[in-house]
């Protein structure tokens, strides 16, 4: 939902939906990012680069294998 309003400009509300994520999971990296992001455009440095600092640190112990991208797991992208 926070993507969606952040495209539509719908700042406030796409901030309120990445905390609200944040609340509810704090392990994907995502609303961390995008609030880090969205508090660049509003000249917040000091939230923004803690946000940032947030998402990169749950970026290193996210784990994807590519191959699930390629192939999908119906394809034997597991395996």
């Amino acid at each position: 939902a926070g993507l969606m309003m952040e495209q539509e400009k719908r700042w406030l509300d796409a901030e309120s939906q990445y905390l609200k994520a944040i609340k509810g999971n704090n392990f994907h990296y995502l609303p961390f990012e995008r609030l880090g992001m969205l508090y660049i455009q509003r000249g917040e440095y000091a939230l923004a680069d803690q946000y940032l600092y947030e998402a990169r640190m749950r970026k290193e112990s996210f784990s994807l294998n590519e191959s699930d991208f390629r192939f999908g797991v119906e394809l034997g992208g597991l395996g």
